[in-house]
């Protein structure tokens, strides 16, 4: 009987790319949670890092409204009236209005300045953490 041979098939048993960041899912050290992630369901305010220290709130303001049509509250701590401390919060009242602007933003700078530090991304608070007043609640008898 004559041996068989095979053809080889290369690359069929090499490990494909991954799609997504690697570190814990969808977490990137460098870009923060990717809008792929569940995770962005759960919550209604996101903390945007590397903003420009020189970015000024209505510049983030209008770049943001150029990134989604709901509605939402923008909270840019500054370290004095022209220099933010390089990060702002994003609120919205619906977490699918949040994931869709955390897909608008990823890996993302604001136009308007020449940084070549992207955004990074993540959810500032879960939006299961209700205030007591409205958290489900039963009696026990």
């Amino acid at each position: 009987v004559a041996p068989v041979t095979l053809p080889k098939v290369v690359g069929a048993l090499q490990p494909q790319k991954a799609t997504q960041p690697q570190k814990c899912g969808f977490w990137s050290e460098e870009f923060g949670l990717h809008p792929d992630s569940v995770e962005w369901l759960s919550s209604t305010k996101m903390m945007i890092r590397n903003v420009p220290a020189r970015c000024t709130e209505l510049e983030l303001r209008v770049y943001l409204s150029t990134q989604t049509t709901d509605d939402f509250v923008l909270e840019m701590p500054k370290t004095s009236p022209a220099k933010c401390k390089g990060y702002a919060f994003v609120q919205m009242a619906d977490s699918v209005a949040l994931a869709d602007l955390a897909k608008a933003l990823w890996q993302q700078t604001v136009p308007t300045r020449k940084s070549a530090r992207l955004f990074k991304i993540h959810p500032a608070e879960s939006a299961e953490k209700l205030p007591l007043s409205l958290e489900p609640f039963s009696l026990f008898v």
